[in-house]
């Protein structure tokens, strides 16, 4: 038993050396109350979220201006624990699973344009509820202007059928990153993300976290109906990581969590242009403020 773990972690440790890059994660949110728009509670909560990606170069090739063509392959999974009382628990699945799979393609137009494309299907469900219509495709298409060697922004669409038929929502792009000692990032790509790092000994790197969006989705059976559920939180934390070897690292977090939202709405496009012109009107509850504890294992970046 000990050699094939042994194994098992020779091969994990190959493959990370081959490939791309990629983390697995854990975090705790801490209980806060769950409200309504209102301000009026419904019972509390909290969620332990365990998650991982991990991308697979498959294809880059170089032109005359040195510019990329490249695909890849990502593989991103998020396991969902809630812990729910009052009428929270009715309001919110106890566990959810998002595993999905995508294609990704970046290719130049010209000097400074190019297109960044993607497309994948996942599992968005409760684990016990997993059926085909769990089965959720998404794509984007992207077509980025390079501003400066370090600064892209851009315009495109994002394809779902989260609302049962294929629909075409806008995007937009921005990624910006500085070299300085104090090493700046800003992207704004699948969700925003805002973080400043700074290395404080040969092996230590100190990051934080100053804003960063998530969430995770789940299709569900309601009174005989397919809903979508949603839960999109804003988060920040200090990290501390540290390199054990090459581009592998441990890292730690602590900080907090100001927004965790919970919405249902139906499967229905319909439904999808009324949450767009009616959200006030429909029922979104939200829990409070917490705390955020959180540790990992990443490799590559």
């Amino acid at each position: 038993m000990g050699n094939r773990i042994l194994m098992i972690a020779i091969l994990i440790n190959l493959s990370l050396r081959c490939f791309g890059q990629g983390y697995m994660n854990y975090d705790y949110l801490f209980s806060s109350s769950f409200k309504d728009q209102e301000g009026n509670k419904h019972g509390s909560g909290n969620l332990q979220k365990i998650s991982g990606r991990y991308t697979i170069p498959v294809s880059k090739r170089l032109n005359e201006r040195n510019q990329p063509t490249a695909w890849g392959m990502l593989l991103s999974t998020s396991y969902g624990i809630m812990d729910n009382v009052g009428e929270a628990q009715a309001l919110n699945p106890d566990r959810i699973l998002n595993v999905g799979l995508t294609a990704s393609h970046l290719r130049p137009l010209s000097e400074r344009w190019s297109l960044l494309a993607s497309l994948g299907c996942g599992i968005y469900a409760s684990p016990d509820e997993v059926r085909w219509q769990s089965l959720l495709v998404n794509g984007a298409f992207i077509f980025a202007y390079r501003l400066h060697e370090n600064l892209s922004i851009g315009v495109g669409g994002g394809v779902t059928n989260s609302y049962g038929v294929p629909i075409i929502i806008p995007m937009l792009y921005l990624t910006w990153r500085t070299n300085w000692r104090y090493k700046v990032s800003i992207d704004m790509v699948d969700a925003l993300k805002v973080q400043v790092a700074t290395q404080i000994a040969s092996k230590i790197q100190l990051e934080l976290n100053a804003l960063e969006m998530d969430g995770m989705a789940a299709v569900m059976r309601m009174d005989g109906k397919d809903k979508i559920y949603s839960s999109a939180m804003i988060t920040s934390d200090l990290i501390a990581s540290y390199r054990v070897f090459g581009k592998a690292s441990f890292y730690a977090g602590i900080g907090g969590v100001w927004m965790r939202s919970s919405f249902i709405t139906d499967r229905t496009l319909k439904s999808f242009f009324k949450t767009l012109s009616e959200r006030k009107n429909m029922d979104e509850y939200i829990f409070a403020p917490s705390f955020r504890a959180s540790v990992g294992f990443r490799y590559g970046f």
